[in-house]
């Protein structure tokens, strides 16, 4: 493991305003009774206590209380708590007043971004559970997960699973639940390694491609690009599984907790844009809600669901999916893919990149109240994932995790 390796980062970005107008539709699109199918993901939702997402804390989400922040990188100082401090360096006052560098380095009015976990192969996904950070490596023919906690800073290998050969990609998408690490195998399906050693077992078998994982405690949830989203009760096999919306198009980023599935999908799947966020809230209709420009990116907190779109704007909806209007958050000075996102009980913070090949990233940072987006940190390589965990941010970063004080 290598730790304290750092790089430079970038200076503040500015943002305008958006306005998104959305309409809503009833959900007519299930294999089954419509009846049937809402009973069959409410029931099951319903008996779920806790969730996670792609990125998303799942703390409570207290009274948003607008919090100004002003970043200055050019060795100014200011006022804070009654002392004359550089905002530039003081790792106590890093960029504005009272933002604590944890890691103790504050450069250029930013925290220092340090590597963590590093190993000699990739890391193509990462989950927060439970105070620590899970991850997946890339190793063809071989599934190998591992696990990083920030309270030793150490990284330590789980298990692994037989992904059928070589010429067989890895270990992809993680999440974590019940004492489970669930990664997807691509040719397999979704498979689960026990966090405790034991042997790993197959969760779902499907016969197309599978993309983004999402879990509660009850069920995971998976994309099948043929088909739709997909859910199975942790405690059922393999053969055991039930269409939460079933697709023609092309179907991506999920996030789901007790309270709400929401996904994006392309109508069209030849065309790239525009996709809709599709939400199914429990005991409610589904809702769907098109986009301008299209959704890239979800993520969830208490009460909402922010989506990121392809022209570097951040917005978020009730998830009973209530009104037309999807409210502004942020957004950037560029237009440009928002890849990424994640919120804690203040803030919402988000990757973009000029497409989703770009290996020149950028890591922002805004109020869930609305306002100006600072820029974190510009990444040189393919950053798909953010996530938010205590003080810390964290995401995949080549051969390591990268972390970042908030």
């Amino acid at each position: 493991m290598r730790v304290g390796r750092t790089w430079r980062v970038a200076a503040l970005g500015g943002a305008f305003a958006l306005a998104w107008v959305a309409s809503c539709h009833a959900y007519s699109g299930d294999e089954g009774t419509a009846a049937e199918n809402d009973a069959a993901v409410e029931g099951a939702l319903a008996d779920a206590g806790g969730g996670t997402d792609a990125g998303a804390d799942a703390d409570a989400t207290p009274a948003c209380i607008p919090q100004p922040i002003v970043v200055s990188d050019a060795g100014e100082s200011s006022m804070c708590n009654g002392m004359l401090v550089d905002l530039s360096g003081n790792p106590d006052h890093c960029g504005f007043c009272n933002h604590r560098c944890a890691d103790g380095l504050c450069l250029q009015g930013h925290c220092a971004v340090v590597e963590v976990a590093a190993n000699d192969a990739g890391i193509p996904d990462i989950t927060g559970a439970d105070g620590d950070v899970y991850f997946s490596v890339f190793s063809p023919g071989i599934g190998i997960i591992g696990r990083y906690s920030p309270a030793s800073n150490d990284a330590t290998t789980l298990g692994g699973f037989d992904a059928g050969g070589a010429g067989v990609t890895s270990a992809s998408w993680i999440k974590v639940g019940g004492g489970t690490a669930f990664v997807i195998a691509n040719s397999i399906g979704v498979v689960g390694v026990p966090l405790d050693g034991g042997p790993s077992a197959l969760v779902a078998n499907t016969p197309n491609s599978v993309s983004e994982l999402a879990i509660d405690d009850g069920n995971i949830y998976w994309i099948d690009y043929g088909d739709g989203v997909h859910r199975r009760p942790l405690d059922a096999d393999a053969s055991t599984q039930y269409y939460v919306a079933p697709f023609s198009g092309s179907v991506s980023e999920l996030a789901v907790d007790p309270k709400v599935v929401a996904f994006a999908v392309h109508e069209d799947a030849s065309a790239p844009d525009p996709k809709t966020l599709h939400i199914r809230p429990v005991g409610g209709q589904e809702k769907v809600l098109p986009a301008l420009v299209g959704v890239r990116s979800i993520a969830l907190d208490e009460e909402y669901i922010y989506l990121g779109d392809t022209s570097g704007r951040v917005g978020r909806v009730p998830k009973s999916g209530a009104g037309t209007i999807v409210e502004p958050v942020t957004a950037i000075p560029v237009s440009q893919l928002v890849l990424a996102l994640a919120v804690d009980d203040t803030n919402v913070y988000f990757v973009t990149a000029d497409n989703i090949y770009s290996s020149l990233s950028a890591i922002w940072q805004a109020s869930k109240c609305g306002g100006t987006a600072h820029k974190l940190v510009d990444d040189n390589t393919y950053v798909r994932r953010l996530v938010s965990d205590g003080g810390y941010l964290y995401w995949p970063h080549s051969n390591a995790i990268a972390r970042m004080s908030k």
